[in-house]
């Protein structure tokens, strides 16, 4: 936990930040059983999440952290009460593609990136396979 204020009574403070020379980064241990849905660059699941924010002003490390971790809450709580990584929440589908390494719309604009395919075996629980007519 990082203190970005304290004022007497008032104290602010930012969980999961950490600064590495100028740059801060996000580090937030995996909650148990949902250590499958962060996978690193080889396939392994991942228990710690440790990636840079890519700034350098405390406030704004903060601000992304919280929004960070609040995605993975929803991905998270969701994959614990249904078992699944499917949901209708959108943070939840934005904490799934957060955690394959993937942003909203990689698909189209990437079409050959092999993080793409991975995902989609993911979902599907197996090879994809293109729809045709």
């Amino acid at each position: 936990m990082v203190l970005l204020f304290d004022s007497g009574a008032f104290r602010l403070s930012a969980k999961y930040i950490q600064k590495k020379g100028n740059v801060w980064y996000f580090r937030r241990r995996v909650s148990v059983g949902c250590e499958g849905l962060h996978l690193d660059a080889k396939g392994r699941p991942q228990s710690v999440l440790y990636f840079s924010l890519k700034t350098g002003d405390q406030i704004e490390a903060a601000k992304r952290a919280n929004d960070h971790a609040k995605r993975q809450d929803a991905l998270w709580d969701n994959h614990l009460s249904s078992g699944t990584v499917e949901g209708v929440d959108p943070k939840a589908a934005l904490g799934r593609l957060e955690a394959a390494g993937l942003k909203p719309g990689d698909g189209l604009r990437y079409p050959d990136n092999p993080l793409i395919d991975r995902f989609i075996e993911a979902l599907t629980g197996g090879p994809f396979e293109p729809y045709e007519e």
